[in-house]
């Protein structure tokens, strides 16, 4: 066992350990517009300051390079999509969501979490999948209030 999880327990009693899964990091965003929920182009994820995409990777400029349209094959594309949107509908996400993955080297897409509240750092996949989309920060901004005002203005 390695010295982060035997220690893991002096942090806390509650621990979830999961397997490494070697592979490209990659990330969907999922908006809900007028036709329903549509995701983004993915964007492949690569951390440049550390071996993971951590805090770190994820918030300081120049510490990790994000590519939108990720380079991917067409069938990984539409996968990572079709997985963004049914993890989005699955949890009952409204407005935006964002899901990390792992295509896996066995060529498997392995979903790691759902962000149902995606940053707007400019370091942020969601602003980068969204301006590849076409979409500026504020014509974004738009669609989601536009959808909340959807669901909720009835």
């Amino acid at each position: 066992m390695g010295e982060a999880f035997c220690n893991v327990f002096e942090l806390s009693r509650n621990a979830m350990v999961q397997k490494y899964i070697s592979g490209r990091e990659v990330t969907c965003v999922v908006l809900e517009d007028e036709r329903g929920d549509v995701a983004l182009p993915p964007t492949e994820i690569f951390p440049l300051t550390s071996e993971f995409f951590d805090y770190g990777s994820k918030y300081n400029i120049g510490a990790s390079k994000n590519i939108t349209p990720a380079p991917i094959t067409k069938a990984e594309t539409e996968e990572v999509q079709r997985a963004a949107v049914a993890a989005h509908r699955i949890i009952g996400a409204s407005g935006v969501s964002r899901t990390d993955m792992i295509i896996g080297n066995d060529g498997v897409v392995y979903l790691l979490e759902i962000n149902t509240l995606p940053g707007l750092a400019p370091t942020s996949p969601m602003i980068q999948a969204a301006d590849y989309a076409g979409l500026s920060v504020s014509a974004l901004l738009d669609k989601i209030i536009a959808s909340a005002i959807r669901r909720y203005d009835r």
